[in-house]
């Protein structure tokens, strides 16, 4: 798979590495490769409610979670019954399927897709260093409608813009436009003059933002991401699981810190496993290494601080 490190203020890419196989089959995987952004998408539907004057936490207050729900009568399965929701965050934690498709569901395929877009896919070639999510086609059944609720089957997204949807919650609610280059370049390569900042788009609200943030904080500290983080390096993070005829399971985990101010987003994303325990495995053995590393940059430059 590949990984996808960016500064959330500026859009610097800092890494976006993948594995010899993954660049074997696509050499620009961490910009190109497309799959189902899976249950990252959930952060998209909380935001979408709130843009529609919804108080999502109230809304999923009232679910109480079966295991399975059927929309247009075809059912759409969470991976064990969560019984009584208490909320937003214990929700996104757990992944309830049937929490956020009936957000999705009530408010509509037109709303949900204008969502998407919001957050930058269907931008077009050129934008997001081409690397822009899609919506193939817009929902016209009610469980199309669900599906694109939770990122599935109507949906993909790359690595880079799967990091971006982090940045934009640790970013109040802008999304920056990525970039590789943080130098100005003259006439013998880049010059000791940083580049300008290229404009950020507006998303959502920073109220908003920060509310998406704390719930996403649920994720790392109780729910599916829960152990990742290692001590010191608070983390907002989601998680979501797929599989795609000829593709296999794959993850995207997605999230950003150290908290309460932080520095990097990253999208970490695990391919071609044969089912959803072993696809879990590698990427949360990954996201840990991940992690661990991160923590331990930050602590080497605090300490070379305090000297």
């Amino acid at each position: 798979g590949s990984i996808v490190l960016v500064e959330p203020r500026t859009g610097a890419v800092l890494a976006a590495v993948s594995d010899e196989r993954t660049v074997a089959a696509e050499g620009a995987a961490a910009f190109t490769q497309r799959r189902e952004p899976a249950s990252i998408a959930k952060v998209l539907t909380s935001a979408a409610a709130y843009r529609a004057g919804l108080d999502a936490d109230a809304e999923i207050g009232h679910t109480s979670c079966t295991g399975v729900e059927r929309y247009g009568g075809k059912p759409l399965w969470c991976a064990y019954p969560a019984g009584p929701l208490d909320g937003l965050d214990h929700a996104l934690a757990v992944s309830c399927n049937v929490a956020f498709a009936n957000l999705g569901t009530r408010l509509g395929a037109e709303r949900m897709v204008a969502e998407y877009r919001a957050w930058g896919f269907d931008a077009g070639e050129d934008t997001l260093l081409g690397a822009a999510g899609r919506v193939h086609a817009p929902p016209l059944h009610p469980r199309q409608v669900a599906d694109l609720s939770v990122g599935l089957e109507v949906a993909d997204v790359t690595p880079l813009h799967a990091a971006l949807l982090a940045a934009v919650v640790a970013n109040d609610g802008l999304l920056p436009a990525p970039r590789l280059v943080t130098g100005r370049c003259g006439m013998l390569g880049l010059t000791d003059t940083p580049a300008p900042l290229p404009r950020a788009s507006v998303v959502v609200a920073p109220a908003i933002a920060r509310r998406l943030r704390q719930a996403m904080e649920a994720v790392a500290t109780f729910g599916t991401g829960a152990s990742l983080a290692p001590r010191g390096f608070a983390l907002a993070m989601k998680t979501g699981t797929a599989a795609e005829p000829g593709h296999g399971y794959h993850v995207n985990y997605i999230g950003t810190g150290p908290l309460p101010e932080p520095s990097v987003a990253f999208c970490v994303r695990v391919t071609n496993e044969r089912s959803s325990p072993a696809v879990t495995r590698a990427a949360r053995e990954v996201t840990g290494r991940l992690l661990a590393a991160l923590a331990e940059r930050r602590a080497s430059l605090e300490t070379a601080a305090r000297r």
